[in-house]
């Protein structure tokens, strides 16, 4: 991967995988993917997800930069 880009592959309970998005810039993967057609256009998008031993995992994209924290 390069940096700064997003990738995305869901994968099937057949075993296959898709690949939705492969390095993209943070603001192709809000307009191809993320958010699609949103008018005024997204400033942030902010995804948390809390694992099963407590940590929090923040991924938070803007128009030009992708930031990941875990408390």
């Amino acid at each position: 991967m390069t940096k700064n880009t997003i990738s995305v592959t869901a994968y099937i309970v057949t075993g296959s995988d898709i690949k939705i998005l492969l390095n993209e810039s943070p603001h192709q993967a809000i307009e191809k993917y993320l958010c699609p057609d949103m008018r005024p256009p997204i400033e942030n998008i902010l995804i948390e997800a809390m694992t099963d031993d407590g940590k929090l995992v923040k991924i938070s994209i803007t128009q030009e930069r992708i930031y990941a924290t875990i408390v």
